[in-house]
């Protein structure tokens, strides 16, 4: 079998930094079975490693159209002709860069769909509206909510749903906002694309199974052991371990051979220093 991992990245330094947590972390499990594509502009590759696989593209965000609404772009890569190479695996994740690997990694193995678990459908608002949109264009939402942003399966399914969730999210974007931003953790714009994605999945995975947080989009800040949790994402916290927490320095002090890499939180910021190193 034969995975890649999708992502888009732009190139900027905070970006750049994430892009090389996950390089790290895929190079210490040694998933012989994995590829890093790559999707971005040719400044943003250029700065990559060496052993990575490069697809460089236009961000579609260039479209004035998007009202610089550039998380769409994490998605919108995938629809991308150049990304027909995605094809040729068996199974692709499609993810962010501001997440890691561990060594559960190497025995994923699902046979269905499956994604993360996200934390945007916090009240009634939410789940009325984006159930009242799929409605609106036809599509069937069988509800599921909290769709999480990583997706992992056969890599056609994988880029339908994005491609769809492309389409939603522009209207959802520039129609149903507009030059409003709602509040969250209700009804919020900066949100749009997991919308966008809730809907896809519901639509064109009949048999697609609730989220589990556990697998996929796991929490940085846990201090359970990695085994049974493939995929971490650095969420958006000031607790250990917190990406923003890194960027200032506060961690500046630990030494990395003092940290358990058998802790979700020590092994994320070990594979952030080592990077860094």
């Amino acid at each position: 079998m034969r995975r890649a991992i999708a992502l888009f990245v732009e190139d900027k330094p905070h970006l750049l930094i994430h892009s090389r947590w996950l390089h790290q972390s895929w190079s210490h499990i040694g998933c012989e079975d994995t590829d890093l594509v790559f999707m971005g502009t040719r400044s943003a590759l250029e700065k990559l490693p060496p052993d990575v696989i490069r697809i460089e593209q236009r961000p579609v965000t260039d479209d004035p159209g998007w009202l610089n609404y550039g998380y769409v772009n994490s998605i919108a890569c995938l629809d991308h002709p150049s990304a027909a190479v995605l094809n040729d695996y068996d199974m692709v994740l499609r993810s962010d860069v501001d997440t890691l690997l561990t060594r559960a990694w190497n025995c994923f193995h699902p046979t269905e769909l499956t994604t993360g678990r996200g934390a945007y459908s916090n009240d009634d608002k939410v789940r009325e509206n984006v159930t009242r949109i799929a409605s609106k264009f036809g599509y069937t939402h069988r509800g599921v909510t909290n769709v999480g942003s990583t997706i992992y399966g056969p890599p056609r399914l994988v880029r339908d749903i994005c491609r769809l969730a492309t389409d939603l999210t522009r209207y959802i974007r520039t129609v149903e906002f507009g030059t409003e931003k709602g509040q969250w953790p209700s009804w919020y714009w900066g949100v749009s694309t997991l919308y966008a994605t809730e809907i896809a999945v519901n639509h064109l995975v009949p048999s697609f199974r609730s989220p589990s947080r556990e697998l996929l989009d796991y929490v940085s800040t846990s201090t359970e052991r990695v085994d049974g949790h493939p995929h971490i994402h650095c969420w958006h916290t000031s607790k250990f371990f917190s990406k923003f927490e890194f960027h200032k320095g506060a961690y500046d002090h630990i030494e990395e051979r003092s940290l358990d890499l058998d802790v979700v939180s020590e092994y994320c910021l070990s594979m952030a220093l080592r990077a860094r190193r």
